[in-house]
């Protein structure tokens, strides 16, 4: 039997992966044809829905499109068309912006251990309270685990942290410690760990807290777009880059 502790530690671990599916395109008639994939982070603000990933996921997606015109592109189970969920995109800051309110819950669901839901949030300026010594949850779907079961079936593991190091923090970046052995797989094919994890573009960052009550409080930081291999860090996109309309600040 767990403790308390080992129990709350692995309930925040497991938490990134509910507010997040994955965000993958292919050809399914291709039966061996190409699957690219990153995260979709799932938010709900002012009583309505979005979604976040990077841009150089959809750039990719766009490109490939051009060389395949029956190139498909899902959020978790649901094929979703780019040009009527965009909302708003920028390629210096690597964020895309996708509005989602016609979508239920269930859209986006995955076959996992955790239920898939859109995140509330309110602060979007939390991050300027972030310092380096703070810790983060993360979680994606890396895309080196995924596995094909047919054409028109795949199978995304998971990685997620319930403790991960903030290391340094600006105004339109935080940077993170992975440590990769210390975060939670969920594989149902024995992966080991590769160099590097890719798919995890797009996925949640969040910031666990307790109130003076003992209750725990969770506010979203950003969306990771890079994994810096050398460091064996993550890079983050602070929610702040975000306004009160949910539109990418500029400048």
């Amino acid at each position: 039997m767990m403790s308390k502790v080992e129990d709350l530690a692995e309930v925040l671990t497991r938490y990134p992966m509910s507010f997040c599916t994955a965000c993958f395109f292919g050809n399914p008639k291709h039966a061996e044809g190409k699957v690219n994939n990153g995260t979709l982070s799932l938010l709900e603000y002012n009583g309505e829905r979005y979604g976040i990933t990077n841009y150089h996921v959809i750039a990719e997606y766009r490109r490939r499109l051009l060389e395949d015109s029956e190139l498909q592109l899902y959020f978790g189970g649901k094929r979703v068309d780019l040009d009527s969920v965009l909302f708003d995109e920028d390629e210096g800051l690597d964020l895309c912006i996708f509005y989602l309110e016609e979508y239920a819950e269930s859209d986006f669901a995955m076959d996992g251990e955790v239920p898939t839901q859109f995140f509330p949030i309110g602060d979007l300026h939390y991050v300027t309270r972030l310092a380096a010594g703070d810790f983060v949850l993360m979680g994606g779907y890396p895309g080196v685990w995924r596995v094909k079961l047919s054409a028109l079936e795949l199978q995304f593991d998971t990685l997620s942290s319930g403790g991960t190091e903030v290391a340094d923090v600006t105004d339109k970046n935080i940077r993170c410690e992975l440590k990769v052995d210390q975060c939670i797989v969920t594989s149902k094919h024995g992966h080991e760990f590769p160099e590097n994890i890719g798919g995890l573009s797009g996925g949640p960052v969040f910031h666990h807290s307790l109130t003076q009550a003992g209750i725990s409080k969770f506010e979203f930081v950003g969306v990771i777009y890079e994994h810096m291999i050398q460091y064996d860090s993550i890079l983050v996109r602070p929610a702040s880059l975000l306004d009160e309309k949910m539109w990418i600040k500029r400048g």
